[in-house]
């Protein structure tokens, strides 16, 4: 648990196979939980963890780990109601928890409820909860709603801990939503220095590949291929391989994207997020890059299930503005935009494009321009505008989305 929560995936899931290796004399109690991690994290099949941790709650309703690990994995399928509901109970059960205290941040946080997260906030500054899942939580919840100066607040706190780089991680994505890609880039690069530095080499392959597709929304990845390569030398566990082929795949390398998407589709048959969501979705990005934006549909309408924790919608979205669909691409970049917090929330279990909630404003304006609603272009264009207020002056994108507002 403590290499998951802080990154480090490919040694996590070493230690969790290892101790389903060892599990057979332990008690039923123990055996529940580390099965509940073998199979979500492991063989990643998220319904038979599900299933499994589910009994456990059943059997011993007192066990608060048992919540706070079915809230994520209900999280990692998007369901923020359920996920809520968990880790509510497990804070009810030990309300001085500092991890059921992060996550209830996270939580709602995601769900843009900031003034009940500033609550769970206050308890644990009053409890001296500070662990580093707290402070990563606590700076989406400043990302999200535009707070800078709480923000390096926290990263000096966290300064010199050895997972430092899950806080630099975490601004990195910050300013990457915020429309700053060249102080993202350098950013993540240092969290990959960080990393490097403890000898953390899953997190630091994590962080490279971040820098690198950093700026896919913009079309301006930086050497994904070598960032690849400089990966898989450093971890060839099951994330690195998926973030690899993500890569690849948002960055547009249809030559080496391909292979690694079938590659990761044959290794992994059991995992939920491999074969619902990071399949399908590459394949659908790949199919919309050359320009083929119903066979993206066809692909991207396979992950609709996870619209919450990636960019399907967004992506479907775009999709449907080349097919001139104005009506359907406002709904999808509608979904893009019902969230506001998940943008800034990282998650180290899962190695993927998180939803970028500017830019689909953005799409949600040119959709609604495509139709004729001039109205609610402009609103949506002045949000848009909002969220990026502070970002690279230089973007082609922002100097494309002020000539069609004022075209309007």
């Amino acid at each position: 648990m403590i290499n998951l929560n802080s990154g480090q995936n490919g040694k996590a899931i070493e230690y969790f196979t290892k101790a389903h290796e060892l599990s057979r004399d332990v008690s039923e109690r123990e055996r529940l939980y580390i099965e509940g991690h073998y199979y979500g994290q492991v063989l990643g099949d998220l319904d038979k963890a599900i299933e499994t941790l589910q009994v456990a709650t059943q059997e011993y309703p007192l066990q608060m780990e048992d919540y706070v690990n079915l809230s994520a994995l209900y999280a990692y399928k998007g369901d923020v109601e359920k996920a809520r509901e968990l880790i509510l109970k497990a804070v009810a059960l030990r309300p001085d928890d500092a991890v059921a205290l992060a996550d209830t941040i996270g939580i709602y946080t995601w769900a843009d409820q900031y003034d009940e997260a500033r609550k769970y906030v206050l308890r644990a500054n009053q409890l001296q909860r500070d662990i580093t899942s707290m402070l990563q939580y606590e700076m989406a919840l400043d990302g999200a709603t535009g707070d800078e100066a709480a923000i390096r607040k926290k990263l000096a706190k966290g300064a010199g801990r050895p997972d430092q780089f899950l806080l630099t991680w975490q601004w990195g994505s910050i300013q990457v939503a915020w429309g700053q890609f060249r102080e993202a880039t350098a950013t993540l690069n240092q969290a990959a220095e960080q990393a490097r530095l403890v000898k953390a080499a899953d997190a630091e392959a994590m962080f490279l590949l971040g820098a690198a597709d950093a700026r896919w929304p913009i079309g301006e990845c930086q050497d994904p291929e070598g960032a690849a390569k400089r990966a898989l030398a450093l971890d060839r566990s099951k994330m690195t391989q998926i973030g690899i082929a993500t890569t690849l795949a948002f960055c547009g390398n249809r030559k080496l994207a391909l292979p690694a998407l079938d590659a990761l589709e044959k290794k992994y048959p059991e995992d939920t997020l491999v074969q619902q969501l990071v399949i399908p979705q590459a394949r659908g990005v790949l199919e919309l890059q050359t320009g083929d934006a119903a066979k993206a549909l066809a692909l991207l309408q396979q992950s609709e299930s996870f619209d919450a924790v990636s960019p399907g919608s967004y992506l479907r979205g775009l999709a449907y503005l080349k097919l001139h669909d104005a009506d359907n691409a406002i709904a999808s970049f509608k979904i893009g935009t019902r969230y506001k917090g998940t943008t800034y929330l990282n998650q180290s279990s899962l190695s993927f494009p998180l939803n970028n909630y500017a830019l689909s404003m953005l799409g949600l304006a040119r959709a609604y321009a495509m139709a004729g609603d001039k109205v609610q272009a402009k609103k949506a264009y002045v949000s848009f505008f909002a969220e990026w207020k502070n970002a690279d002056a230089d973007l082609p994108v922002l100097a494309a989305a002020k000539k069609e507002y004022a075209a309007l």
